[in-house]
């Protein structure tokens, strides 16, 4: 049984495989969500990526100059300012082809006990460089 999960590893060209796990959450509106990780630190993936800085956060002084500088080349006092964000941001980027051998994950299916092996096509939550991409 474990040469057919290798013989299926190398059909599929994954040189690095992810323990998937959920988190549970709470959603904008409150409601407990499962969220899916993907483990790249317990693979060694994550320890491959050089971070040289860190993420800047946009802050409250970020927006007021903004508001300034849109109401100085816009005086027109109707300008309304809104939010948005992308549902799943992540799953809708892909990953470098040369990249999905390195995307590879493995759930655990607890009712079977049988371990189902995958390779990504879209950026995983979880993969550091995922961040600085």
């Amino acid at each position: 049984m474990a040469e057919g999960r290798f013989g299926l590893l190398g059909w599929l060209g994954i040189r690095a495989l992810a323990r998937r796990f959920a988190v549970r959450q709470m959603d904008s509106k409150g409601r407990e969500q499962l969220r899916c990780i993907d483990d790249f630190k317990q693979n060694l993936v994550n320890g491959t990526c050089l971070v040289r800085r860190r993420i800047r956060m946009d802050t409250l002084e970020d927006l007021l100059c903004v508001v300034r500088l849109t109401g100085r080349a816009h005086p027109d006092p109707q300008i309304s300012l809104g939010k948005a964000d992308f549902s799943k941001a992540y799953r809708r980027c892909p990953i470098d082809p040369l990249h999905h051998p390195y995307a590879g994950l493995a759930v655990w299916d607890p009712d079977s006990g049988a371990v189902y092996v995958a390779s990504q096509r879209a950026v995983p939550f979880g993969a550091v460089r995922a961040v600085y991409a």
